[in-house]
């Protein structure tokens, strides 16, 4: 795997991610909130007033870098660590999805001109290192976790259809940290996943 390496960082890849999931969703939701939720600010006291009567669809995503060849920058590889794929357990069984999403960009042009995105189930199947080659895009993955049509995304997220209060997703969020990091005391926790607060 050496010969793969990233030229942006997990925050930089988040920015056309999060793009691209309100293109996609938009037609279905009249409410696309991103969040980074910190329990004292989003899941305050305050907000939970202004928002005692609002339920929403929740989406959990881990933004992932593209890992690119060096030698044949077509190539990416996108790398699914062990604790992303435990929070997404807890997040199926509290009824919400949880996936990963990459961008396919290779550069920052590309990276600035909505490139597409490859969104990645997470699950006990899910392969840890995924490579990609940006010439058969579609036509040679067979993977059932792996998400090229936006459509698909979409109907992924739709079938959940659970509506959560957002004391609820507070509570929610918080044991998914817990749960996910609870027995692994040296642990750095260093991958954190945005929420999508939906609402049709």
């Amino acid at each position: 795997m050496q010969q793969y390496t990233s030229f942006i960082s997990e925050h930089s890849a988040e920015f056309p991610i999060v793009f691209k999931i309100k293109e996609i969703l938009r037609s279905d939701f009249n409410v696309i909130c991103p969040i980074f939720p910190w329990l004292n600010r989003e899941g305050s006291n305050i907000s939970k007033v202004i928002h005692a009567n609002e339920r929403y669809m929740l989406l959990g995503l881990f933004p992932r870098r593209p890992k690119v060849n060096k030698h044949n920058y077509n190539e990416i590889l996108i790398k699914i660590n062990e604790e992303i794929v435990e929070s997404a357990q807890i997040a199926e069984e509290y009824g919400f999805p949880m996936v990963a999403g990459c961008p396919l960009a290779n550069n920052f042009k590309e990276l600035a001109n909505s490139p597409d995105c490859i969104w990645i189930k997470l699950n006990s199947k899910t392969d840890k290192f995924i490579k990609i080659d940006r010439k058969k895009l579609i036509a040679d993955y067979f993977d059932d976790n792996l998400i090229f049509d936006p459509i698909l995304l979409k109907d992924y997220v739709l079938k959940y259809n659970n509506y959560y209060s957002l004391d609820m997703i507070m509570d929610v969020i918080r044991d998914i940290k817990r749960l996910s990091y609870g027995n692994h005391f040296f642990r750095f926790v260093s991958y954190k996943p945005l929420y999508f607060l939906l609402q049709s």
